[in-house]
């Protein structure tokens, strides 16, 4: 029988099972009356005096039955003094540690007075597991440590001696440390099946909080609890709150269907009265083993909490076949403290992750009584904004110049433009860049070989002629006077000659004039434009047209063409047709001289190209320098050649307009023009500024 008992306290079978072994064995090896193991039950409170004691197990015809019918009684009647006179025997035997045999008192009249009701002796032993220290519902460990929780009553047969019940309550001893070794090692497992679920709980708490949606808090919370706890289903409800009873998320479930019987029995099951531990344990007797029972509901929010309730509720179920057969009380206690921890911080997260993500005016409309640090907080809020809006307001009305750039470039208007009259070739260059010319003083010569041909094809064709137009003369005064028909032909013929000798004279003086005209010339006082010219023609062949220099007047006006953008012109045009138009003009290599535009013409609009942002639409406007500042002077031959075409800037002043419309100006105007593709505009609106 020890040995059967010795395998199964090392076997790891359910406390039932190994009880109901203990106490069979037992009562055969003894042929005892019956036998009975005690367990303690937890302490309610700190004020308890004494720990009570309940039956795990039975067995035999003498049984705690037969002292006090304690199934019978109603909870909060009176025990009998028997029964308390054992429960007081069986806290001596478990504080003291020390086994006993008790003679049988069937007439117990002090209940305070430890004794035996039975009509039989009794053999109590302690069960010997150190640590066994009582838990109460708090999940906080209290008693004794050196305090047993469990005794092992086995009542003995009447009439035995002294030696025999000594032998029976070695036996019984022997008994008790198989017992307690069972204990221990279940109280072992236990603690780690604990420490594991606690470790599992912590992590699924740290992964929460990593989340900022309250949707993923859900989905992982409903799959993770229904792997950690070995629920079928697991979901989480709103049942406050606008829609009412909403389901939210659902263990391993991607889409959920609100109108499904599965949905209806959740938001049943959540809608139940939660005790003051803030959940509610549901057992039901549910036929059908396929079919879900709900295990609890809770929100993990007692009555002594100070939080105000969030509206959620989290609501598990198991297989019907599964839950009716719950596991041993001290894990299942556990496991409702561990679900009930995780639960409260689950739905505080996804509360506060909810009203993070509300507006806090939101916020204070919803709850404006709770809320109060949020209601003084969004009115200060609420005032600074109006403060800052007023201020950026102010701002942006404050007038500031308004003032437009423009590229341009720098040239003179009194010019002589000298291009090529003919094909030719740059014979000799007498004139340099930037060189003081006077009028008819000769800039360069050109030649031209087929000119020059042409002339001496004539000079030869006309000494024919003269030679021949003499031999005719001679011919006319040698013939006599009686050949008059002779006398008549050769005048004929010298008057042919006479004409092409003035048609070949007429040639000859056409194309010495050309010739001259390959000598230029200029035909005023000026400066001489022409940038690296003995480099660029010396010695070169030229077209007719092409450009070989120009010759700028000393006393020659300055102008500026600049280019205007034309998200810019319509501004230029409004302050010019105000009269509040004015213009600057520097160059680019002297940028700290200025001067000012008196005359400007706006010319047409055209498309440039530009290297770095593409092709841009532009308005050409032509202005003239009212005081030649940035010209140079007459004397300064060099520098003043420079100047033409010189890159320069122009700055129009428009005038005064808001902070705002130099700001964002130009982003109002491309956001209207992008609308008026689609919405006709008044003419009054488009040159309405921002």
């Amino acid at each position: 029988m020890l040995r059967e008992l010795a395998a199964a306290a090392r076997d790891e079978i359910p406390t039932a099972k190994f009880v109901s072994i203990l106490c069979d064995r037992t009562l055969r090896a003894m042929s005892a009356e019956g036998i009975v193991i005690w367990e303690s039950l937890p302490k309610q409170s700190s004020e308890s005096s004494s720990d009570a004691f309940r039956p795990i197990a039975r067995l035999g015809s003498v049984t705690d039955r037969d002292i006090d019918d304690q199934t019978n009684r109603a909870a909060d009647s009176i025990p009998s003094p028997a029964w308390s006179a054992h429960q007081s025997l069986l806290a001596t035997i478990a504080g003291d540690g020390e086994p006993a045999v008790v003679p049988s008192t069937p007439d117990v009249t002090e209940p305070d007075v430890p004794a035996n009701p039975t009509s039989v002796p009794a053999a109590l032993v302690p069960i010997d597991a150190p640590g066994n220290i009582s838990v109460n519902t708090s999940g906080n460990p209290s008693g004794n440590p050196s305090f047993s929780r469990r005794v092992i009553e086995v009542f003995l047969e009447p009439g035995g001696g002294i030696v025999a019940q000594r032998g029976y309550l070695r036996f019984v001893c022997q008994v008790a440390d198989l017992a307690g070794e069972f204990f221990r090692a279940e109280q072992l497992r236990t603690l780690l099946r604990q420490q594991s679920l606690a470790e599992k709980c912590d992590q699924l708490i740290a992964n929460i909080h990593e989340l900022d949606r309250s949707e993923k808090v859900a989905t992982l919370v409903v799959d993770e609890l229904a792997e950690i706890f070995q629920l079928d289903r697991v979901a989480i409800s709103r049942i406050s709150g606008k829609p009412k009873s909403q389901v939210i998320a659902v263990s391993h479930v991607e889409t959920i269907d609100h109108y499904s019987e599965s949905a209806q029995q959740i938001r049943t099951v959540a809608a139940v009265t939660l005790d003051n531990t803030g959940a509610a344990w549901i057992s039901t007797d549910e036929e059908n083993a396929a079919s879900l029972a709900p295990v609890f509901a809770a929100s993990g929010i007692g009555s002594e909490s100070k939080q105000r309730d969030h509206g959620f509720r989290v609501t598990g179920f198991r297989l019907a076949a599964k839950q009716n057969n719950p596991k041993q009380d001290a894990l299942q206690e556990f496991e409702k403290r561990e679900l009930l921890r995780t639960v409260g911080q689950t739905l505080r997260m996804i509360q506060q992750i909810d009203h993070n993500r509300q507006p806090s005016l939101v916020r204070l409309i919803r709850h404006p009584s709770t809320d109060r640090h949020l209601a003084l907080h969004t009115a200060k809020r609420v005032t600074s904004f109006a403060i800052i809006a007023a201020a950026i307001a102010l701002v942006m009305i404050v007038p500031v110049p308004k003032t437009i750039e423009a590229n341009a470039t720098l040239r003179a208007r009194d010019t002589q433009a000298i291009c090529a009259i003919s094909d030719a070739v740059v014979e000799t260059i007498q004139v340099e860049h930037g060189q003081h010319v006077r009028a008819g003083d000769v800039l360069m010569t050109l030649s031209d070989s087929n000119l020059d041909q042409q002339i001496t094809t004539l000079v030869g064709r006309r000494a024919v002629l003269a030679e021949q137009k003499m031999r005719l003369t001679e011919d006319m005064v040698d013939s006599s006077a009686s050949d008059f028909d002779s006398f008549e032909k050769i005048q004929g013929q010298r008057s042919v000659v006479d004409e092409e000798i003035a048609s070949v004279n007429q040639q000859l003086m056409l194309l010495r004039q050309t010739k001259d005209s390959l000598t230029i010339r200029s035909d005023r006082d000026g400066v001489i434009d022409a940038w690296q010219i003995t480099k660029r023609l010396g010695g070169r062949p030229v077209s007719r047209g092409d450009s070989l220099l120009q010759v700028v007047s000393h006393d020659s006006a300055w102008l500026v063409d600049a280019e205007v953008s034309q998200a810019r012109i319509q501004r230029v045009r409004q302050a010019d047709q105000a009269n509040k138009l004015s213009a600057q003009i520097t160059i680019d290599d002297a940028p700290g001289v200025s001067s000012v535009a008196s005359d400007w013409q706006f010319g047409p609009t055209r498309q440039i190209n530009q290297a770095t942002s593409g092709d841009a639409v532009t308005t050409a406007v032509t202005l003239t320098l009212a005081v030649n500042d940035i010209a140079p002077s007459p004397t300064t031959v060099s520098a003043q050649a420079s100047r033409i075409g010189a890159p320069a800037r122009v700055y129009f002043d428009c005038g005064s307009v808001p902070l705002g419309d130099l700001l964002l100006g130009d982003l109002y105007r491309d956001i209207r023009n992008h609308l008026a593709l689609h919405w006709r505009f008044s003419d009054d609106d488009e040159s309405t500024s921002f």
